[in-house]
């Protein structure tokens, strides 16, 4: 308070010389002010005085004219400028401010001028006069002026010092309002550093405050053994209602301590309700309320404890089982040595100990082939585990086992890895069966082998007979016979040609088993092969009323390299089954070409059918051998089930591949895709070569068969002809009819 009064009263002391040295200094501004008021008026009447001295020159130079040249012109001029000088007198007479001794040197001067009035008239001849006259008002003007300019001077002179001293009370007025500003300034620092003193005082009790009532710890503070002070973590961890009624409570009634076997103290705290907590008390002498007291922090190590216990059984856990697991277990480091191992790897690799283990190098002692040891570390060191790694082991004794390894790369906090951790499994016996399984499958592929080998040999030499058969079955059916004995014919014919196809179909499955089937490659006209189909096919499709014919892409090469005997044999079982298993409707044949970026041409053979489909649950087994859509003994279609497993291994071996889908409108659809080198390019089609040397745009197209119309669709538009189609004739009229009329109209 006695820092705020002098700080004060400096204060004022201060503001009060200030305003005192701004009076002083306003009232001499006042002076300056009025003596700038009569600089001034001295300017003026010196400035008039110069002009009256200036007239009178003039006046002395005509009056030395009219000497030598007494002219009417002289004497007036010697008029007018006497009359200006009696105006310019008149007019100084009337400036403010007017001295005495200046009023009186006009008065003399205006005597003067009257005087050289008279002695310059038109009469007058003696101008000595006249000349006295001037001289003595020259003189007169010039003590005037002079004395005014030393007015003036004196007067500047009191202005220059009235400034000075002006200046000097100003400085001295901001050097105050300084002083005064820096006083303020230091009491405004004054006054915040104290009120920010208070306020840090202020948010440090309260940080406390907080810190202490949401403090994890309880904190007591006791005298004597009475409480005094408990938190909100107490009053919790104690069981009471609040802090209000434990203060004055007895602490011995909480607080008891025990000693172990090991002379381990543990400390126990009594809630109110009687349950026991297990804590860790750490108590300190300070003042309180300026009277010595003891704080103690208090932590509940409850929980902690039965954590430990926790973790110190699931450690016996692990233990157990690392002891008793039958796989090996290890932890290694990254230079190759073991830092654990469990007895079964000490077994497994027939050691005694671990210890003994433990000084074996693993990548120079363990490893058969230490590049095993350097391709699992790249792999642990690049994605961190390591599944299934199979390798080989030696032992102590020299012996070799398979093994196979599943690690963890374990890393530091830094991320380099400090460690790896994994199982080995001996798989010595699995290897053992597995080269067992490999040896018998060896055995049955070989007799399977030899099965195909007989069955292919047996085939060829039932074919011979059976040739014989059918020729001469031929020749039969040539001869005059009965009816009777041409249906007789008939029938032994059509028996013996399908058992040929089944000879050939086992022939054919058997030379592909046995790998003796070999590809050819020659040039070939795929158009022509597909055609040599449908006329091979068409006496059968002929015979159940089908639609049978083929489309292809009109960018297909005239000829490709391959074997087109296997192409055909693909097609002629696919197209085959189709009018086998199509009762009404139609059988068709697409053949379409794709080229790829590289200038290679996939060809794409699909044959499409309105027959009885396929079932899902036949799709999957569809190219296996043996396989029909009707297993059953009283199946309406015949066969051995070896067409499409022979179609689909003819594709595989000709880098293709082959499958087949239900179609949605019904019935189903085959298809293969193999690629094939491109021999000859086909010339495009021209509409002037046939004759029409304007080719029409327009055309129509009735065909009741979809797949037939799409067929006459694409040869059109490779003549550029956009027609309007229609399934029949009745249903073109319709747009021809749209047409027409709006041609006309």
């Amino acid at each position: 308070m006695k820092r705020f009064l002098t700080s004060a009263l400096w204060t004022w002391v201060i503001i009060l010389l200030a305003l005192l040295c701004l009076l002083a200094g306003n009232q001499q501004i006042q002076t300056v002010q009025n003596h700038q008021e009569r600089l001034e008026q001295c300017t003026n009447l010196a400035k008039a005085f110069n002009r009256l001295e200036e007239g009178l020159w003039n006046l002395e130079s005509a009056i030395g004219v009219r000497k030598s040249d007494p002219s009417l012109e002289v004497q007036q001029r010697m008029i007018q400028d006497l009359g200006r000088l009696k105006k310019a007198v008149e007019q100084a007479k009337h400036l403010p401010a007017m001295q005495t001794e200046t009023q009186g040197a006009l008065i003399r001067l205006e005597t003067v001028l009257i005087l050289l009035e008279r002695n310059l008239s038109i009469e007058a001849t003696d101008l000595a006069e006249a000349d006295s006259n001037i001289r003595r008002a020259l003189q007169e003007t010039r003590s005037a002026s002079a004395r005014l300019w030393q007015q003036y001077r004196e007067v500047a002179v009191e202005i220059t010092n009235r400034w000075q001293e002006v200046n000097l009370l100003v400085l001295a007025s901001c050097l105050l309002a300084a002083f005064l500003a820096f006083l303020l300034r230091a009491y405004h620092r004054d006054l915040m550093d104290r009120k920010e003193a208070e306020r840090a005082l202020r948010e440090s009790e309260d940080r406390y405050r907080r810190l202490v009532e949401v403090s994890p710890d309880a904190l007591l503070v006791h005298r004597d053994g009475k409480l005094l002070f408990v938190n909100a973590t107490g009053v919790r961890m104690l069981g009471a209602e609040s802090a209000k009624s434990l203060l004055g409570a007895d602490l011995d009634s909480f607080s008891f301590s025990e000693t172990d076997a090991s002379g381990t103290v543990h400390h126990h705290m009594t809630r109110l309700d009687g349950s026991r907590i297990d804590v860790e008390i750490v108590s300190t002498e300070f003042a309180y309320q300026d009277y010595p007291a003891v704080q103690m922090v208090v932590r509940d190590v409850t929980g902690i404890k039965r954590q430990s216990e926790a973790l110190a059984a699931s450690d016996r856990r692990y233990r157990s089982l690392f002891e008793n697991v039958s796989e090996g277990v290890y932890r290694s480091s990254p230079d190759g040595r073991f830092l654990d191992a469990n007895p079964a790897l000490v077994a497994m690799l027939g050691y005694d100990s671990f210890d003994e283990l433990r000084s074996k190098s693993i990548e120079r002692d363990l490893y058969v082939d230490p590049g095993d040891r350097d391709a699992a570390v790249a792999q642990l060191s690049r994605d961190g585990v390591l599944n299934s790694f199979e390798l080989k082991l030696r032992r102590k004794d020299g012996t070799q086992l398979s093994v196979l390894e599943n690690g963890l790369a374990v890393a530091g906090p830094n991320g380099e890895i400090e460690c790896y951790e994994g199982t080995l499994t001996d798989i010595s016996h699995m290897k053992l069966a597995e080269e067992a399984l490999v040896e018998a499958r060896d055995r049955a592929l070989h007799v399977s082998r030899l099965k195909s080998e007989f069955l292919a040999n047996v085939s060829h030499e039932i074919r011979t007979p059976m040739n014989g058969i059918i020729g001469m079955t031929d020749l039969m059916c040539e001869t005059e016979l009965t009816a009777e004995q041409r249906e007789y014919s008939s029938a032994v014919r059509r028996s013996a040609q399908y058992l040929m196809n089944i000879i050939n179909d086992v022939l054919d499955f058997s030379k592909i088993e046995a790998g003796r089937v070999e590809l050819e490659r020659i040039e070939f006209n795929l158009r022509d092969s597909v055609e040599d189909v449908i006329e091979l096919l068409a006496e059968q499709a002929q015979e159940k009323n089908l639609d049978f014919a083929a489309t292809f892409d009109s960018d297909l090469p005239a000829s490709f390299a391959g074997d087109p005997y296997r192409v055909q044999q693909v097609l002629t079982n696919l197209a085959g089954n189709a009018i086998k298993f199509t009762a009404s409707g139609q059988v068709a044949i697409r053949v379409h070409s794709h080229r790829d970026a590289n200038g290679s041409c996939q060809v794409e053979i699909e044959v499409l059918d309105t027959g009885i489909g396929i079932s899902p649950e036949l799709k999957s087994r569809l190219f296996q051998p043996f396989t029909q859509g009707d297993g059953s003994t009283t199946r309406r279609f015949g066969g051995t089930g070896l067409g499409l497993a022979i179609s689909r291994q003819l594709v595989e071996m000709m880098q293709g591949q082959i499958g087949a889908e239900r179609r949605a409108e019904g019935g189903s659809r085959f298809w293969f895709r193999i690629p094939l080198e491109v021999i000859a390019e086909r010339p495009p089609i021209s509409l002037i070569s046939h004759g029409l040397a304007t080719p029409a745009r327009r055309a129509l197209l009735a065909i009741p068969r979809q797949e037939q119309r799409d067929s006459a669709l694409q040869v059109l538009a490779s003549f550029a002809v956009n027609p309007v189609h229609a399934s029949s004739g009745q249903e073109l009229l319709v747009p021809l009819r749209t047409w027409w009329t709006a041609r006309w109209e």
